[in-house]
């Protein structure tokens, strides 16, 4: 009967031994398939991350252009303007001349 008893005994170690193994083995694939899935969340915000950059020197170099287009634009306003004030500038001044020319010649007579 002792033969049985400690034949009993080591299968009981060996069971508890391969249980342990088993529980080591399932802890092992469960923290790999967590690696896994938290390199892939990862992956996933390293993606994000570059499409934000991305859209950020996008919308600078729109800021840019915007800001290229609207100095042009108030050079030609500006340039415009000054054309503007001119033509009036010469106009008065033709006004004003004829103005004298025909008072003058009022004044001859």
């Amino acid at each position: 009967m002792p033969t049985t008893r400690s034949k009993s005994k080591e299968n009981k170690k060996q069971e508890e031994h391969l249980e342990q193994e088993e529980h080591i083995e399932q802890e092992d694939i469960f923290e790999t398939t967590i690696m896994a899935s938290e390199k892939q969340k990862l992956s996933g915000i390293d993606k994000l991350l570059q499409l934000m950059q991305l859209q950020s020197q996008k919308m600078e170099e729109n800021q840019r252009e915007t800001k290229q287009a609207m100095d042009e634009a108030k050079r030609t306003m500006d340039k415009n303007q000054e054309e503007t004030k001119r033509a009036i500038d010469e106009t008065q001044q033709k006004m004003g001349q004829k103005w004298m020319t025909i008072h003058t010649k009022q004044n001859k007579q």
